[in-house]
């Protein structure tokens, strides 16, 4: 199986073959671009940790707390507490 072809299997999409041409046409230029970047020398180049303070960051807050009292109230299928919900397996 060719590239393009495992590409559309995993997107799940149909490609013609001119569709499938045009694109591996498209990738091998992606990496052709992705080979020269790999050439450039980042030997000397350093790389530093930003580091935040905690005044940088928002402030914390409680989350809203919830009425359960008026969640069951206004659920479209209970039972006292319980609550009802469609079965899914």
């Amino acid at each position: 199986m060719k590239l393009i072809d495992k590409l559309a299997w995993i997107a799940k999409i149909e490609l013609t073959e001119e569709e499938k041409h045009k694109l591996e046409k498209e990738i091998q230029e992606i990496l052709k671009a992705f080979e020269k970047i790999s050439e450039v020398d980042t030997s000397d180049v350093e790389f530093d940790v930003i580091s935040r303070s905690k005044e940088e960051f928002r402030e914390e807050k409680e989350p809203e707390k919830f009425d359960s009292e008026e969640i069951i109230k206004n659920f479209p299928k209970r039972e006292a507490k319980r609550l009802s919900v469609p079965r899914f397996l």
